[in-house]
């Protein structure tokens, strides 16, 4: 099978198709294969083997995420439904980081490239205003889901929201939900105290990465939506009770 225009560019940016390679902050989660769907986070914080993350995960972010009243949807294709919504949100993350013209620039081209890629849009509102808070972008490819973006705004980040956390419990229960996915990649990172953050959170930083995760396999489409994942259920307020009613996977 010949793969179509749109594969062959996702392969750029997922890092496979450069011969020098940044190191990838990965972790393995083949033991959540045959549990229970609302038992995986239970199972990564006893991976990981922190009571700091434990804490974070089953206590701190989900009370945070329902005091805040959040809405976590699941919208579809990533390039489909990238919009001037979602691009400020980019604008609004990069400029935490870098001057004004940089992050401008910086945030054309990220945003430009998440909208020709491949990926499962997955956004995070404030229920009660419509406000778009972060979204992440998905991809799913032979053993190895790879959070490819993650963006919030910042009043998300000023106001400690933990959408990072919650954006890395919906890709474990993704990987735990499906066949023959066992690896979570979460990419290189440009800031320090992002590669250390993660590493707290069992995501160990790997040049080697290529040869643990198999990319080989073909691109899923498969990907599970947050509204069919128990762990999310629970904390994240109903799309329906949102202002936000464009059609989604939930």
């Amino acid at each position: 099978k010949m793969p179509t225009i749109a594969e062959s560019f996702t392969k750029i940016p997922l890092g496979l198709s450069n011969r020098k390679k940044k190191a990838h902050s990965i972790l393995n989660l083949s033991s959540l294969d045959n549990l229970a769907s609302d038992e995986f986070v239970v199972q990564y914080s006893k991976l990981v083997g922190s009571r700091s993350v434990k804490s974070t995960m089953k206590s701190q972010m989900p009370k945070k995420i329902v005091e805040a009243g959040i809405m976590a949807k699941t919208v579809g294709e990533t390039r489909r439904f990238l919009g001037i919504e979602h691009f400020r949100v980019v604008i609004d993350h990069e400029g935490s980081i870098y001057p004004f013209w940089k992050a401008l620039l910086i945030s054309m081209l990220r945003f430009f490239t998440a909208k020709v890629m491949l990926g499962t849009l997955d956004e995070f509102r404030d229920a009660e205003t419509g406000e778009l808070l972060c979204w992440t972008s998905t991809i799913v490819k032979g053993d190895t889901l790879r959070g490819m973006w993650f963006y919030q705004s910042q009043r998300a980040k000023r106001d400690r929201l933990y959408l990072w956390h919650a954006s890395l419990m919906v890709s474990i229960c993704r990987v735990g939900m499906m066949d023959g996915v066992i690896w979570c990649d979460t990419g290189p990172s440009v800031v320090e105290g992002t590669k250390e953050m993660k590493l707290k959170f069992g995501f160990d930083s790997k040049e080697s990465w290529r040869d643990l995760c198999d990319y080989d396999g073909e691109f899923r489409n498969d990907v599970p939506a947050i509204s069919n994942l128990p762990e999310a259920q629970q904390i994240f307020v109903s799309s329906g009770a949102a202002h936000d009613n464009r059609p989604g996977l939930g």
